[in-house]
């Protein structure tokens, strides 16, 4: 995530049956596998130089998962330069054997729960949070870049049914490709990892990702590939303190508690920006959102928004279980010292993935 006051409304919608094909003039695939409807969590950590510092072990998984029963996604978001040190000059071939030995632990967790792995590009660079090299869309060799990484994990979890696809480029728009470029750019990967795995996910991060912007590249030029599943992330606050960011019209209701105006503005907003896709045929997913603040007003607005992703029937991924400093965004669980204590949150979830809720697994 980008440490930023993000006005951010991405809702990612499931939005084809199964065996539906694209209104975008190529056929999905058989299946239509992106079609799933995925309700499960972003778990923070695999991006950072750091990562052995954000409590991945089989104990919090397990935890994770009893929490959360009927979670039947994680999402996983990755640095290419922690799996291929070497990437950034161009040596393909190291690889970390610990960082890809994580990974595995990952999938051989999830595999008897059911639960499916998303694995993305999270970050390509040499900073902490740094996003990619400046010239990855239009230097050839950072495509080559992207497509071994990718090729690399397809083949390593070729026999792992659980790992299910690739969330190919975070947040894009800090690069502001062309569309061109972008679908040049997202078109060769899909063709290279599928030659290893043609049954493999392609989710495809829309180019800007702001509620504040169209999504009508995506109808005039769509990525030309089958079982696509165009991302999207849901912010309305401002990362660093939590605010609510007051130019989303429904913000000061969910504050005044005028929750019914709060609802009717958000589920408008929602449909009128990205809900219509649904009845274009297009496979859209959530792939992070939160809760802005711990407060009744924020509590609401996260019940809101899961109940207009259930309605719809739309697939999410909070973001996420926790982390290893404090942070305002009040992760589900408290993170640092303590990955036990959860927060308030994590209650809401529950109605959709805990115990009691219905079982819905994809």
């Amino acid at each position: 995530m980008r440490r930023q006051t993000l006005v951010v409304l991405m809702v990612g919608i499931v939005l084809a049956l199964a065996g539906t094909p694209s209104a975008v003039g190529s056929s999905m695939h058989p299946s239509n596998t992106g079609a799933m409807m995925l309700m499960g969590i972003n778990r923070q950590g695999m991006q950072y130089p750091d990562w052995t510092n954000y409590n991945i072990n089989t104990q919090d998984f397990d935890y994770m998962t009893t929490v959360f029963p009927r979670m039947n996604c994680v999402q996983l978001d990755l640095k290419l330069n922690l799996l291929m040190p070497r990437s950034l000059e161009g040596d393909y071939g190291t690889i970390n054997e610990a960082y890809a030995t994580a990974l595995d632990d990952w999938v051989r967790w999830s595999a008897p729960k059911g639960t499916k792995i998303i694995m993305g590009l999270h970050y390509w660079s040499t900073n902490y949070y740094g996003y990619y090299p400046a010239d990855l869309f239009t230097n050839p060799e950072r495509l080559k870049g992207v497509q071994a990484f990718y090729t690399f994990l397809a083949r390593r979890y070729r026999d792992s049914p659980n790992m299910i696809g690739f969330d190919i480029v975070n947040e894009v728009r800090v690069l502001q490709p062309s569309i061109a470029q972008y679908k040049s750019f997202v078109e060769a990967t899909i063709d290279a990892f599928r030659q290893v795995n043609p049954d493999l996910i392609a989710y495809v991060q829309t180019i800007d990702f702001s509620s504040r912007q169209s999504f009508s590249w995506i109808e005039t030029t769509p990525i030309e590939r089958p079982n696509v599943v165009y991302v999207t992330h849901l912010y309305c606050h401002n990362w660093t303190t939590g605010a609510w960011d007051l130019d989303t019209p429904w913000a000061q209701y969910y504050i005044n508690g005028d929750y019914k105006k709060a609802f009717n503005l958000l589920k408008d907003a929602l449909y009128a920006r990205f809900g219509r896709l649904k009845d274009l045929g297009y496979n859209v997913r959530v792939g992070e959102f939160a809760a802005p603040l711990n407060t009744p007003g924020s509590l609401r607005y996260l019940q809101d928004v899961l109940s207009i992703f259930d309605s719809w029937g739309i697939s999410w991924a909070y973001y996420s279980w926790g982390t290893n400093v404090p942070n305002v965004l009040n992760h589900l669980v408290k993170g640092g010292s303590d990955w036990q204590t959860l927060n308030p949150q994590a209650s809401v979830l529950e109605i959709y993935v805990g115990a009691m809720a219905p079982a819905r697994r994809s």
